[in-house]
């Protein structure tokens, strides 16, 4: 991300140009596109005059406040969703959680158990009938006749 100080916008990615004002960063650049110190008056590679007007330097003390921020934010956001999360985990009540997941835990391993019981035939028409549940819970469909 770079800070125009022409315009005083930030703008994302490493752009040659500030799409709002159009001045450089930093640099002249010719019509070939090569990189010229910003005092210069024609292209030290191919002689052309006809130079890019480069954005003006930012006093130090700006310059470091820009960067910074632009350093800083990622860490400020993670450090907010960890906070966030450390939070909910602490007011979750994780004995009624437990409790629940091994009831649910039961239910499944009882249907699973049960199922292993029935003839193959009423097995696989059982399964199909709990793929579509799941797939029409889901919103998916059933993917595998569409074709």
């Amino acid at each position: 991300m770079r800070w125009c100080a022409a315009c005083r916008r930030y703008v994302s990615g490493h752009p040659r140009y500030c799409p709002t004002c159009g001045r450089t960063f930093s640099v002249r650049l010719c019509p070939r596109g090569h990189h010229n110190p910003r005092h210069v008056v024609f292209c030290t590679h191919c002689g052309s005059d006809n130079l890019s007007t480069p954005a003006p330097a930012e006093p130090g003390l700006d310059a470091g406040v820009h960067r910074a921020s632009v350093i800083v934010t990622p860490f400020v956001i993670a450090g907010l969703v960890i906070s966030t999360v450390l939070g909910t985990l602490i007011l979750i009540d994780w004995m009624q959680l437990m409790r629940f997941l091994v009831a649910v835990g039961f239910m499944l391993g009882g249907c699973y158990w049960a199922i292993s019981f029935l003839p193959p035939s009423v097995r696989r028409f059982v399964l199909a009938v709990g793929r579509r549940l799941f797939n029409a819970v889901r919103g998916t469909g059933d993917k595998s006749r569409q074709h």
